[in-house]
């Protein structure tokens, strides 16, 4: 009789242990199933938005004959120096978008005439000192600084230097190219982005 009654006990917990495992089976398919169910979903979305995103730009296109960006000219550019900045707008005092490659073509799409008289560009490297002739730090050709006040042939700056901040200095005119006498040129690069670049760092070809 105990041996009878120790066989259904084995038979019994054989039982459940592989009904247990069934649920974790059932559970584990369970999640998976939740799973490709959620990214099925999200990929139904995407694709609902790319399409209206696709739609608004083809109306954009009907209503104003072109894709939304500003149409570029047949004229091209050249960069003449290297790190030139591009900037967000016809200013120097514009956002930085990062700098140009000294020899790369460009496509023009507008030019216009500098808006700003007090803003120049340093035609040699020059060292900047204070009122009180205290060094202050050392400018590279090519930067662009504004400029605050004239005194005879001096001239008062201000420069955003790298290290330091914002600058406040004193140098003589001589070592000025005033961007008042320059264009500007709106830019589109070859991966589509889009910037200004001041007339003197590029050359229409």
């Amino acid at each position: 009789m105990k041996t009878i009654t120790l066989i259904l006990a084995c038979a019994a917990i054989l039982f459940m242990s592989c009904k247990n495992d069934q649920v974790s089976e059932i559970e584990q398919k369970r999640k998976e199933l939740e799973e490709k169910r959620k990214e099925l979903k999200e990929k139904k979305e995407l694709a609902a938005m790319n399409e209206e995103l696709k739609n608004l730009e083809s109306e954009i296109e009907k209503t104003t004959g072109s894709s939304g960006l500003p149409p570029a000219t047949s004229r091209r550019g050249r960069i003449l120096n290297e790190d030139v900045i591009m900037r967000s707008a016809a200013s120097v005092k514009a956002t930085k978008l990062g700098n140009f490659t000294k020899g790369e073509t460009v496509s023009i799409i507008k030019k216009q005439a500098s808006p700003n008289n007090n803003e120049a560009v340093v035609q040699q490297t020059v060292d900047l000192y204070s009122d009180n002739n205290e060094f202050l730090c050392r400018l590279p050709q090519g930067k662009a600084v504004i400029v605050e006040e004239h005194s005879g042939e001096t001239v008062h700056i201000l420069y955003q230097d790298p290290k330091k901040g914002e600058v406040k200095a004193k140098i003589s005119s001589e070592y000025l190219d005033f961007t008042s006498d320059d264009d500007w040129y709106q830019v589109r690069r070859n991966d589509g982005r889009e910037a200004w670049v001041l007339g003197k760092f590029l050359l229409e070809i």
